[in-house]
């Protein structure tokens, strides 16, 4: 029954009916509202943990030298260097000749993983929970343009759709747009594809150093997986969202419900029984324990949100309000 139970509300999607499916997840209104808040909002998680190899100039520094603006250190002068970066003043004081070594500032690009699946439209309160973590990735986004990273992202859908890297105004309007599309429930089945398989796939086509959000309820996640994620981590900053609607860590306090999914596998739940109830509770809390452990397990930075949550909530504090 427990394990019924978890794959129903992981699987059990809204009945929506009428225009109202086919509506963006998010208003012109909202958008507005997401963007204002990014940009005034001084606290960013945004920060590169990994060499960086994109070649935009920015404020975050790598181990890379180069001939960016930082002085790093005086090394004795090779055939094939730059006479430009003599220090002659060094010259002068030994008679040897030295040049500079710079670090090179780039900045990281932000990719974006974004889980439209099936088990991502489903939501019993104040949100479904894609449009909870479509709120957050979009504040990430603003955030990353305020601080002019270039963006891409994959949205795992029916099927999964690749946005290359860009900071081009017009192609992050384009992956927002795509981001907020109306997502009905699927009618058919859901033939997207799996996480660890866009995993494997980011391996192969990021530049290391890259700052890498995964926006999931992780439902597939199992501890084969691990392995891809910590050699995801090994290479770039990887932060994971795990977007739960509340009552997937709290039940309602009574009532009886009656739950189906399109595979047609229903149950009673009845919350009346106190006994019954916190026992379901423990389960799914369990499960939710479960893949915070795998994740952090892999390297990954972990994060709850609810879809009760705000956006700020999964925000760092601001430096000055730590003590």
């Amino acid at each position: 029954m427990i394990r019924q139970l978890h794959q129903l509300l992981h699987r059990t999607r809204h009945r929506w009916r009428g225009p109202a499916i086919q509506q963006p997840l998010l208003n012109r209104r909202e958008l507005q509202d997401l963007q204002h808040f990014a940009l005034t909002c001084f606290n960013s998680p945004l920060t590169a943990r990994r060499d960086v190899q994109q070649q935009l100039l920015g404020d975050r520094l790598s181990r890379f030298s180069g001939s960016g603006y930082e002085f790093a250190e005086n090394r004795l002068f090779q055939t094939g260097d730059d006479a430009r970066f003599i220090n002659w003043r060094l010259f002068a004081r030994s008679g040897q000749l030295y040049r500079k070594v710079f670090h090179e500032e780039r900045r990281p690009p932000l990719w974006l993983v974004l889980d439209r699946r099936g088990p991502m439209r489903f939501g019993t309160r104040t949100r479904l929970k894609i449009t909870a973590a479509v709120r957050q990735a979009l504040v990430y986004l603003y955030q990353a343009q305020q601080q002019q990273l270039a963006v891409g992202a994959v949205l795992l859908d029916q099927p999964e759709q690749w946005f290359d890297v860009s900071a081009s105004g017009t192609s992050q309007q384009t992956l927002i747009d795509h981001m907020i599309a109306a997502c009905p429930p699927p009618t058919s089945g859901d033939f997207s594809c799996d996480m660890d398989t866009i995993v494997r796939q980011l391996q192969n086509r990021l530049l290391p150093g890259s700052i890498v959000v995964l926006l999931s309820d992780f439902h597939d996640l199992q501890e084969r997986h691990l392995a891809h994620l910590h050699h995801l981590s090994q290479q770039h900053s990887v932060m994971a969202v795990q977007v739960l609607d509340d009552i997937e860590l709290q039940l309602p306090s009574h009532g009886r419900y009656r739950l189906a999914n399109d595979a047609h596998i229903n149950m009673v739940l009845d919350c009346n029984d106190h006994d019954s109830r916190q026992k379901i509770e423990q389960q799914l809390r369990g499960h939710q324990q479960q893949v915070e452990q795998w994740l952090l397990a892999a390297g990954l930075e972990y994060h709850c949100l609810l879809t009760s949550d705000e956006p700020f909530q999964l925000l760092p504090e601001p430096a000055d309000a730590i003590t």
